[in-house]
């Protein structure tokens, strides 16, 4: 079955770029429904923008503020976070003490209870194995391409030129170097090194190898290779998390769409928090729908 979030390889569009910015900006300001100590004057104003209000999120211990909207043509989720605009949110700018997260362990393990979803035959992302692996499997596009097998295959390349050669066996030549270059990449990034010195999820006996020499000889090495956050930044989104969650996956499985995130400033740094998360924690979930 088809999943309706897949990895796409798409090129920079500035119209996205134009609009995730404008998206950015309306954070800023207050909707009628919901009044903030941080909002700037005015009004926020989606409907000109093409978008639809779903949800407001707002949280004062923090003054994080975010939206859910979505866009009318082409049915896309936004997930927009407001930036620096008072005092307390430049105390969480200044609070970057590095924080140690583990993101994949992190469950949403109530909402997960009571969203209703049931994973199915998608598979669940609970490491960054896994995570690793699904988007070994988004990346596959290549083998999504048609070639001509009636090509021969002993065809010696010659390096000068590629004149007297058919365009599917340059073609096919071209793809097999991006598939290998394809699974070098994600066999090197599965090599995994936590905080206690062991290797995790190896590809190849070589790489377990280099990857515990190189821990054994190196001060140090093995907190660089633990993930952190900006503990202010992650304060501020994580008060926020399972409101975003909760929407997204009532939203996507009524209307499956693509999601996208956005925010200026400290709102850039939520958003992708937030990105990262819900890639991890909701899309699997609802994939399967």
């Amino acid at each position: 079955k088809k999943l309706f979030f897949q990895l796409k390889v798409d090129i920079f569009c500035i119209d996205i770029a134009l609009t995730l910015r404008t998206l950015s900006f309306q954070a800023y300001y207050d909707d009628v429904s919901k009044k903030t100590a941080s909002a700037y004057e005015g009004q926020m104003d989606l409907q000109s923008n093409g978008f639809e209000l779903i949800e407001i999120g707002y949280y004062p211990e923090h003054e994080t503020f975010c939206y859910i909207a979505r866009e009318k043509h082409t049915r896309r989720l936004v997930v927009a976070f407001r930036g620096t605009a008072s005092r307390k949110q430049m105390e969480h700018n200044l609070n970057y003490a590095k924080r140690p997260l583990d993101i994949f362990s992190l469950r949403l393990t109530t909402l997960d209870a009571m969203d209703g979803l049931d994973l199915g035959n998608t598979k669940e992302i609970k490491d960054e194995a896994s995570y690793n692996e699904v988007l070994s499997e988004q990346l596959s596009f290549f083998n999504e391409i048609e070639i001509n097998e009636s090509t021969s295959n002993n065809i010696q390349l010659d390096r000068g030129s590629n004149e007297n050669l058919p365009s599917n066996t340059i073609r096919e030549t071209i793809i097999d170097g991006a598939r290998g270059v394809e699974r070098g990449v994600i066999r090197m990034s599965s090599v995994m090194v936590d905080a206690t010195n062991q290797v995790v999820d190896t590809a190849t006996d070589l790489l377990v190898d280099a990857a515990k020499g190189a821990v054994s000889i190196t001060p140090g090495l093995n907190i660089i290779l633990k993930s952190y956050v900006h503990c202010g930044f992650w304060e501020s989104y994580e008060v926020a998390r399972g409101f975003i969650h909760a929407i997204l996956r009532r939203e996507l499985v009524k209307e499956p769409a693509d999601v996208m995130f956005t925010g200026h400033s400290l709102g850039g740094a939520l958003a992708t928090y937030a990105a990262l998360d819900v890639t991890i924690h909701t899309i699997p979930r609802v994939n399967n729908y």
